[in-house]
């Protein structure tokens, strides 16, 4: 019996011995575990994994809204959406206008350009000084002229003009005498030769020039080329003289105011504005080379 007792005793003791060490062994796991977590996070989230940690905490930086100050959110929060689309239509339809308009001008002036080179051939300088029409006219001019003639353009779309002008001047004296009409067709010779004879011409016939045109037309450009050349050609032969147009109306006589006297040109030219703070103030219609 003692010898049984005495070897359950000692088995007991094996097995709680083992079972000692079993615990010890599990204790010092956890403890090799527990070693290699942060302290913070044990505290603060103990069921994270030890594996994770917390980044610090970045203040975020928001980018402020401008689109507000566009002006199209601006004029649709001041105006509504019903009248910004107003304003839209209304924009875009003004600005096409205005489109239409300089590509309208500039048509215009394209043409104009190509209409003057390709008649300028018959309003030359040496067209005009190598014509026996205009030598027979500096002959007139050394015979019967005493004082520097006035020259104007004639062609028949001005005829009724012209002869408003002849009875506007017809009340000063010596007037008509000093005037030469540059006639650009032939009814224009007849006409002015039949009703008033007695005014010196210089007939140019003009075919590009035959036909009515307004301002900024080739035609006009064409007509103020020819005013040029013919005062070149006109001061090439030491003559001093007016150049006219028309469509003015004389409260008095211009040559009464003996301007030619004035040594220190040989020309005079009807000028645009007289006002001398006129930006147009001195301006001639027509341009000297």
């Amino acid at each position: 019996m003692s010898t049984t007792t005495t070897t359950m005793l000692e088995k007991r003791k094996t097995s709680l011995k083992s079972s000692s060490s079993h615990l010890q062994q599990e204790m010092n796991n956890n403890n090799n575990e527990i070693s290699y977590m942060h302290p913070a996070e044990n505290l603060s989230s103990p069921s994270k994994p030890p594996s994770m940690k917390r980044s610090p905490s970045k203040r975020s930086y928001k980018k402020p809204n401008y689109s507000i100050l566009w002006p199209s959110r601006f004029l649709n929060a001041i105006f509504g959406p019903q009248i910004y689309k107003l304003i839209i239509y209304g924009t875009w339809l003004f600005w096409f206008v205005c489109g239409v308009f300089v590509l309208r001008k500039t048509g215009r002036a394209t043409k104009a350009v190509y209409y003057v080179k390709e008649h300028a051939h018959t309003v030359s300088l040496s067209s005009i000084e190598e014509s026996d029409r205009f030598k027979d006219l500096i002959k007139v001019l050394d015979k019967d002229f005493t004082r520097p003639p006035a020259f104007l353009l004639l062609n028949q779309y001005a005829l009724n003009m012209t002869f408003n002008f002849l009875c506007n001047t017809a009340i000063y004296p010596g007037v008509h005498e000093r005037l030469v009409f540059v006639t650009l067709d032939s009814k224009a010779r007849d006409v002015l030769a039949e009703h008033w004879p007695n005014i010196q011409q210089l007939y140019w016939p003009t075919p590009s020039l035959y036909k009515p045109f307004s301002f900024a037309e080739g035609p006009y450009q064409l007509i103020y080329l020819l005013r040029s050349n013919l005062a070149i050609a006109l001061i090439r032969n030491n003559k001093s003289f007016w150049m006219m147009q028309q469509d003015t109306f004389w409260r008095e006589s211009l040559f009464d105011k003996n301007l030619e006297d004035d040594p220190s040109f040989d020309a005079l030219f009807d000028q645009i504005g007289d006002d001398e703070d006129s930006l147009r103030a001195e301006w001639v219609n027509g341009k000297i080379p």
